[in-house]
């Protein structure tokens, strides 16, 4: 019994510590500045992984034969499709531009090695095989039922560039099967994911996918446990979802955030129950005239924002309380023995430190499959990062975008490392350096977005290939490296020693070189308020 207990909590910590993990978003094509689809996925590990990104080629298979998976093994195709992924990790996109954006959820049941998918075999099995989006769904979800799903439960923002998806999934009652739920988020709305389930009532009679895409048992499940009184509405979330993970507001208050940033500004940042209250809608419409000033529509640099978040110009802005020190970093480290010994807990940002990477997906049908693809990766965590993109059509990564070594610096070479270093140097200073990072990161992606429109201007006009276009995104990749090593030695320069050393930004005409300290920060310093006295300052 003991043993029983004990595998019970293990598994529901190693549950929560994942679901402390992922943020995701998506806007549709209608509601983007450019007509693009934007999906957004971070991946927030826990500090043994380098984020690492790889290309799997299309292939030939003999047939028959087999595909290995996590748990086994299953029959292969004949062909499957080129797509970009994260090493360990979750695909992205293939070559047909459907796209991937992953964060794992609570849900009602576990599953078990009986069954042999997990969600990681499940995303490259989709960019394997599925030319669209509602594809993918089918085949995800046609696996799991075939040969089990062992995972949690899972959330994934599925799309091409004409149809996206939120597509559920979890566990059934038997451990042998799955339960999985999928529903349409119109081109003109925008949706959020943080590790909650936000499919709420499903359409029954939907025989044909016009909203919604569900498995067979889905009903017979909910009946079988008593979950479903079969006289209100089959509500998913409130059928299937565990608990908010962790605690209260670590999921629905970065929902609330992002919607906020995406100009949905009436939702509300406190409840008293996620998931018996469900204060978010599963998606809402864009409003065309107050996102982005003179346009009206959701942009790349919107997506930036929330994926660098942490509250800021609220009241829950990490930046602004005394637990950021004395200049205001947001970030908190998770763990220790002090967590066992207190009780509390810090809020959950988007932006944070224990990010492997994130990415922002574009996905492009005004715009042939091989450049329409586009992913914007930040190493590390995002908000001391910089975006960089690659297409899909490219036939090589640059080396450190896909060697990065956790126990390794790789000087000059690796991309995360280079903005591990930054963003460790801004907690020195962060409200100085933060201000210079900010400079760098729009100097370098506003130049990575110039680059893109001359070269599908150049492709599409038949100026350029593959080839070209491949050595093009390698070299601005190279760069954006070289200039985030080269700023993480200059902040150490500027800042070095508590001093502004000669930098622009940080001078000040009073103090000079002096940053001191703030006095928000020194009124609460009572050994500092109430220390020795002194006749004289020296």
């Amino acid at each position: 019994m003991q043993i029983q207990k004990f595998i019970i909590l293990l598994s529901i910590n190693w549950i929560l510590t994942r679901c402390n993990a992922c943020t995701t978003f998506l806007v549709g094509n209608e509601a983007t500045y450019d007509g693009s689809v934007l999906m957004a996925h971070s991946n927030d590990g826990d500090g043994g992984t380098a984020g690492n990104l790889e290309i799997i080629p299309r292939q030939q298979h003999e047939i028959p034969s087999l595909r290995r998976v996590s748990g086994g093994s299953i029959p292969q195709i004949n062909e499957t499709f080129k797509y970009l992924t994260k090493v360990g990790g979750y695909a992205a996109m293939n070559e047909y531009q459907v796209g991937l954006a992953e964060s794992t959820c609570v849900a009602k049941f576990l599953g078990n090695k009986s069954s042999i998918l997990n969600i990681v075999d499940l995303s490259e099995l989709a960019m394997e095989r599925a030319k669209t989006s509602r594809s993918a769904i089918k085949i995800m979800g046609e696996l799991a039922m075939e040969y089990g799903y062992n995972d949690n439960g899972e959330s994934l923002f599925v799309s091409d560039p004409n149809e996206s998806w939120v597509f559920h999934i979890t566990p059934d009652d038997t451990k042998k099967k799955a339960i999985w739920a999928a529903q349409l988020i119109p081109t003109n709305h925008a949706s959020v994911v943080s590790n909650s389930f936000i499919i709420h009532n499903i359409d029954l009679n939907d025989k044909y996918g016009k909203e919604f895409l569900f498995s067979a048992n889905i009903v017979d499940v909910a009946i079988r446990q008593k979950l479903w009184d079969q006289k209100s509405k089959f509500n998913f979330n409130r059928i299937y979802s565990g608990e908010e993970p962790g605690y209260k507001y670590s999921s629905g208050r970065r929902m609330w955030y992002a919607y906020k940033l995406l100009g949905i500004s009436n939702l509300l940042p406190t409840y008293n129950n996620l998931q018996h209250e469900q204060p978010y809608n599963t998606s809402y419409p864009v409003p065309i005239n107050n996102v982005v000033v003179g346009s009206g529509k959701i942009t790349l640099d919107t997506g930036r924002k929330i994926m660098r978040s942490y509250y800021q110009n609220t009241i829950y802005d990490m930046s602004t309380k005394l637990s950021g020190g004395a200049f205001g970093t947001p970030d908190r480290w998770r763990g220790g023995e002090g967590e066992d010994e207190v009780t509390g807990h810090w809020e959950r940002n988007i932006g944070i430190s224990r990010s492997i990477i994130s990415y922002i997906l574009q996905l492009r049908n005004f715009l042939p499959n091989e450049i329409g693809a586009t992913m914007w990766i930040a190493p590390h965590a995002a908000h001391t990062s910089v975006y960089v993109p690659f297409v899909i059509g490219q036939n090589e990564l640059p080396v450190g975008y896909k060697n990065a070594n956790v126990n390794a610096v790789g000087r000059g070479i690796s991309a995360w490392q280079a903005s591990r270093f930054v963003f460790n140097i801004a907690q020195m200073k962060f409200n100085f350096m933060i201000k210079d990072i900010g400079n760098e990161q729009v100097n370098l992606e506003n130049r990575s977005e110039s680059l893109q429109t001359t070269i599908d201007k150049s492709y599409m006009n038949n100026n350029t290939n593959l080839s070209a276009i491949t050595a093009m995104y390698i070299q601005n990749a190279e760069a954006c490296v070289a200039k985030w090593w080269e700023l993480s030695d200059n902040l150490i320069l500027w800042y070095a020693d508590g001093y502004c050393n000669g930098h622009a930004t940080c001078m000040n005409k009073k103090y000079g070189t002096h940053l001191g300290y703030p006095k928000v920060w020194l009124e609460q310093m009572q050994d500092y308020r109430n220390g020795p006295e002194a006749t004289m300052k020296l």
